[in-house]
């Protein structure tokens, strides 16, 4: 992969940013000069982002051209770069990090203001105050660098007041992701101050065919001597503006195995013009994802979902995913699919069974009436219902919050439980996976339903002891402080139960699964498929491995008719 100049204008005069004296050069590197900024090898953007005295940076460049892997390798050498410094001076080397830019309105919310829950979200490490404090400080300090993907994903109107206030407002170190097209547009009505833009180009013919040869098996395939020959002399014009694309070339290598006819390919090409024949191609690939990822190979476990299971599912989150205008699918969210109605009332009966079914036991047992306890069995119910089935925006705080740290495996004991508790785990530094951040929500409901619920018993009886006529006795006092005791621990199972957004998440799968015939255990399926290199992770989000094949799942999307309710479920 290459990169070049922008024939476009894209940002402000290059001699502006690098005359720029807003930032040394990182140690180790060499202050960039103009000449160094016409064209080079994508191994270049390190030394361009830490070499640029305005320390802003954009990387454009067309629909699949590898802007997310780019970035992803200037991560990973910026990374090298700093172990390899020794001493104070790696003090001065920022540590990169990497969001999207969905969520942000620059009208409403500073960039600095809105980073910092994003770091508390990728990383449990910054969970609690504390940890908001330290990442502003990271942020204030230049202690990161920011590297922003996705402006083309923020809406239309809002990208001009984007780079605006990047322009005005980050006072660090910035690598801003989007696509050509959509830069050129937002420039026209305001620019990202002091940046370089450099734009990605395609894969040249020669390499795309020594790729694609380096990736097969020897001898090759059916038709692949054929439309490697072609890309390498670039005798088909079509075939080669269609395939010399990082997103294409990658896809032709993940779809095509074994005894696949590649040749399908060339067909295409002749069949259609040019740009036609890219479209079609690229169409043809990505339609080849699930196919291939849920493909039944001898020697291997047959897969846990079939072809038909997984298109389904996968057409309708994309859909979801294209209504709500963005690339992450975060788990907690999923209860807004569905109906809030059948969620407030399995909530509330949930929980109130199970208080009525402890409070009785209880008040039969010391002699009190039963109908005490179903009268609170009901309260809690209703309580539960409307607090806890509530929005699904809601549960991001416990969906997004670190795992707890007091088990030995993971290296705690009380003190860490106490770190833990309030969010600020040494032992969860690392980015969460959605999977961890699964647990992870369940375990802090377990964690804490005993305290809350026994705290609210017995504020609830010491309530009742002062409403009570009878002159104040220990004997009263005690029997208060009991009740207040029989209901906080009848409360801790419907607290710990429906508490966690993996309640009504639960729920929602379920509710999904007879109304859009998904997975039951749709956690279960996105580890799966995550496996099958369908979707990645970006801390505790799911997503796409291709933007692309998100939006072509939409597109195929429909809606699908309820399930027999007599069918077996699909798991």
């Amino acid at each position: 992969m290459r990169w070049r100049a922008p024939s476009e204008a894209m940002a402000g005069p290059v001699a502006a940013a690098v005359s720029s004296m807003l930032f040394p050069p990182l140690p180790g590197l060499r202050r960039v000069e103009e000449r160094d900024l016409r064209e080079g090898d994508i191994r270049d953007l390190h030394a361009l982002y830490g070499g640029l005295g305005s320390g802003r940076l954009v990387i454009a460049g067309a629909a699949g051209s590898g802007k997310s892997g780019a970035a992803a390798l200037l991560i990973l050498d910026a990374l090298e770069h700093r172990e390899l410094i020794l001493g104070v001076e790696r003090s001065k080397i920022p540590v990169p990090v990497m969001f999207t830019l969905h969520g942000w309105d620059p009208n409403n919310r500073n960039i600095e203001e809105w980073l910092v829950p994003q770091f508390q979200q990728m990383y449990p490490l910054f969970r609690g105050r504390d940890g908001a404090k330290n990442a502003a400080n990271l942020i204030a300090s230049n202690k990161v660098t920011v590297i922003l993907d996705g402006l083309d994903e923020v809406a239309e109107e809002l990208r001009p007041a984007a780079l605006r206030a990047l322009s005005m407002q980050a006072g660090f170190r910035v690598v801003l992701i989007c696509r050509s097209k959509e830069m050129v547009a937002a420039v026209q009505e305001g620019i990202f101050d002091g940046a370089v833009a450099v734009e990605l180009q395609h894969v040249g013919p020669e390499d795309a065919a020594r790729y694609l040869t380096d990736v097969q098996r020897d001898p090759p395939p059916t038709g692949w001597a054929e439309l490697t020959r072609r890309l390498g002399e670039a005798s088909d014009r079509a075939l080669v503006q269609a395939l010399c694309s990082p997103l294409v070339l990658t896809l032709v290598r993940d779809t095509y195995r074994g005894s696949d006819d590649v040749h399908e390919l060339i067909d295409i090409s002749n069949d259609a013009g040019s740009e036609a024949s890219r479209e079609q191609i690229e169409e043809h690939l990505l339609d080849r994802v699930l196919s291939a990822a849920y493909e039944r190979i001898e020697g291997r476990p047959k897969p846990r979902y079939d072809l038909e299971q997984a298109e389904n599912a996968f057409r309708y989150i994309a859909r979801k995913m294209r209504e709500n205008n963005t690339t992450d699918l975060q788990w907690w969210l999923i209860p807004d699919w569905a109906a809030y109605v059948p969620r407030v009332i399995l909530t509330g009966v949930a929980a109130g069974l199970v208080t009525v079914l402890w409070v009785a036991l209880a008040f039969a047992l010391l002699g009190g009436a039963v109908i005490g306890g179903l009268f609170l069995g009901a309260i809690g119910g209703i309580v539960a219902a409307f607090y806890f089935g509530r929005n699904a925006e809601d549960n991001q705080e416990y969906a997004a919050g670190p795992p707890p740290g007091i088990l030995p495996s993971r290296g705690g004991g009380i003190r860490e439980f106490a770190h833990w508790f309030g969010a600020t785990s040494s032992v969860t530094a690392n980015p969460l996976t959605p999977k961890a951040s699964w647990r992870s929500a369940f375990m802090r409901a377990i964690f804490l339903a005993p305290p809350i619920s026994i705290f609210l018993g017995l504020g609830l009886g010491l309530f009742l002891d002062a409403l009570s006529d009878e002159t104040f006795s220990g004997t009263l006092f005690i029997g208060s402080v009991l009740f207040g005791l029989i209901v906080g621990v009848a409360a801790i199972p419907a607290f710990a139960l429906t508490a966690t957004p993996t309640w009504p998440t639960s729920l929602a799968f379920v509710e999904l699964y007879f109304s859009q015939r998904t997975p039951l255990r749709l956690m279960r399926f996105f580890e799966d498929a995550r496996e099958r290199g369908v979707l990645r992770t970006a801390g505790p989000l799911y997503q796409f491995r291709h933007a692309r094949l998100q939006g072509r799942l939409a597109e195929q999307a429909s809606p699908v008719p309820a399930r027999d309710r007599s069918e077996a479920p699909a798991t």
